[in-house]
């Protein structure tokens, strides 16, 4: 059955993409259900994986959520090393599978930034999570950094191997 609903999860993902396929500029994973969520709340992620492809406008996200606790698109441009905020939209409530989420007013964005996530309760967005499955909170190579609870927006205290079920699409 699970495996069925991944299929199908990600023949709606490409049927999506080809319906927009007049957004060019896009960021971030494959939409599709995963196996976990995160189990902890009042923190920030940014997500390494895929970066957006080029400069642009961003007009929509989406995420395949597992629940519906309360998530918050961040987008985050690294320079020397560190990481600053370029924008936020506002906490959404996701329904339990596929959501798209319209961003008023549209993000700029430069080629390069990156797609991030803050958590206010309990993680809802669908994540995949590859080996080493421990991740080390003093190494920051992995491919998701992540705040401690309660920490501020680019405070990044640790990092793992992990592929969110998270995208942006946008305009030229």
């Amino acid at each position: 059955m699970k495996t069925k609903i991944a299929i199908l999860g990600i023949v709606l993902s490409l049927l999506m993409s080809a319906v927009w396929a007049s957004e060019s500029v896009v960021g971030g994973n494959v939409v599709i259900d995963r196996e976990i969520v995160d189990i902890r709340g009042n923190y920030f992620t940014v997500d390494t994986n895929q970066p957006i492809n080029i400069d642009g406008r961003l007009t929509h996200w989406e995420v395949f959520a597992k629940n519906n606790n309360p998530v918050k698109l961040v987008i985050y441009r690294q320079n020397n090393g560190a990481f600053a905020l370029v924008a936020n939209s506002g906490t959404k409530t996701p329904s339990v599978g596929f959501n798209r989420f319209t961003l008023e007013p549209k993000v700029a964005v430069k080629a390069g930034d990156f797609v991030g996530m803050f958590f206010p309760q309990q993680g809802s967005v669908s994540f995949t999570l590859d080996p080493p499955s421990v991740p080390d909170f003093f190494d920051l190579s992995g491919t998701v950094l992540f705040s401690v609870p309660g920490a501020n927006a680019t405070d990044f205290a640790g990092s793992s191997n992990r592929r969110y079920s998270i995208r942006v699409v946008g305009r030229e």
